[in-house]
């Protein structure tokens, strides 16, 4: 479930954001730093980046990445 390009670009720090796990799993998570080419969220004492290009872990294999999405509320 990629996010989409206009979403990763209107994140900012401290924004609340969904990480897609798989199919069953979602955790929350804030964005705690953003630059041109990373994304960091931590969620609970885990933390994960991911690349702003694509919202997609850094460093993870395909079938095992994970992804940001909106909070819907």
């Amino acid at each position: 479930m990629k996010p989409s390009a206009e979403f990763l670009e209107a994140l900012q720090v401290g924004d609340r954001v969904l990480i897609h796990h798989g199919q069953r799993m979602t955790s929350r998570a804030r964005i705690t730093f953003k630059s041109e080419r990373t994304i960091i969220a931590k969620f609970g004492k885990e933390t994960r980046r991911f690349n702003a290009h694509d919202g997609g872990t850094m460093y993870a294999p395909s079938s095992s990445k994970c992804w940001l999405g909106p909070v819907e509320e």
